[in-house]
């Protein structure tokens, strides 16, 4: 569990570490300049998640499912994942079109996701996809990949 001691005066961070320490905490100190960006980062994992699941839920209604059948179905793949994801990392967990450079199953993606902002979303989050896949297979061209996915945003 991530713990900040947001407003802790300097002399007292020790104090605060060893206290979170001994409740089993993992205590990382950071820079108050970097404070947003730890926000930011906590933000992504957090709430930004569930603008992904939303926006899954938004796609299979459009399918014909009820919004909690669709949550429901979704529910295995999301806790498989994120199982696979906490214990191996992203990169060693990304699977999909994205990890197999399958430009043919990622243009159909787009041909349906015709509205801007699920269009915009489903485009940089593969954008990002690009970049682990690139580091577990560095020897693979995702050149066109990326190509369309930049195409994708118009």
């Amino acid at each position: 569990m991530l713990f900040s001691v947001w407003r802790a005066k300097k002399s007292t961070i020790p104090a605060w570490k060893t206290q979170l320490e001994c409740c089993g905490c993992t205590v990382q100190t950071i820079d108050a300049a970097v404070k947003p960006l730890y926000h930011a980062a906590c933000a992504t994992a957090s709430n930004l998640v569930c603008a992904l699941v939303q926006q899954s839920i938004d796609e299979l209604t459009r399918c014909g499912f009820s919004q909690e059948d669709a949550l429901r179905a979704l529910t295995p793949l999301i806790r498989s994942n994120t199982a696979r994801l906490l214990a191996v990392g992203p990169t060693e967990a990304l699977t999909g079109p994205v990890e197999r450079n399958d430009c043919e199953t990622v243009k159909k993606h787009l041909a349906c996701l015709t509205e801007g902002n699920e269009r915009a979303l489903y485009t940089a989050a593969t954008r990002k996809l690009i970049e682990i896949a690139v580091g577990r297979h560095p020897e693979a061209d995702y050149g066109a990949l990326r190509e369309l996915t930049e195409e994708g945003q118009k």
